[in-house]
């Protein structure tokens, strides 16, 4: 299921979702450091990053295919059978690492907060 977050959508309802979504997609769009990544973290979620040619910020400390699928954006149409070819085992060794990076962004409640 793919949600997006519209005016009509209670919050309530869109942490919900969020917290219990695999992936999230995570689309590059005009800058390099995007808040959904951020967001995804804050929810426990496997990044599902859709990008040409950029790299998220922190590069140099966060080994970003450790808890992330990446994909290229003519491949979008392929999403699906990408986050299906990812083994269980390599999903959940993604998620513990957000899970770590979380704790490392989220020391205190201003940037995850529900």
């Amino acid at each position: 299921m793919v949600l997006c977050r519209e005016k009509g959508i209670p919050k309530v309802v869109y942490v919900h979702y969020m917290k219990s979504s695999k992936y999230c997609l995570c689309p590059m769009g005009y800058e390099v450091n995007s808040p959904r990544i951020i967001e995804a973290i804050c929810y426990e979620c496997v990044l599902m990053i859709i990008a040409d040619n950029s790299i998220p910020s922190l590069n140099e400390v966060f080994d970003w295919s450790s808890l992330s699928v990446t994909a290229l954006e003519k491949d979008i149409p392929n999403l699906k059978e990408i986050l299906t070819a990812t083994p269980l085992r390599g999903y959940l060794e993604m998620q513990a690492n957000v899970k770590k990076v979380q704790k490392h962004l989220g020391q205190s409640d201003m940037i995850c907060s529900t």
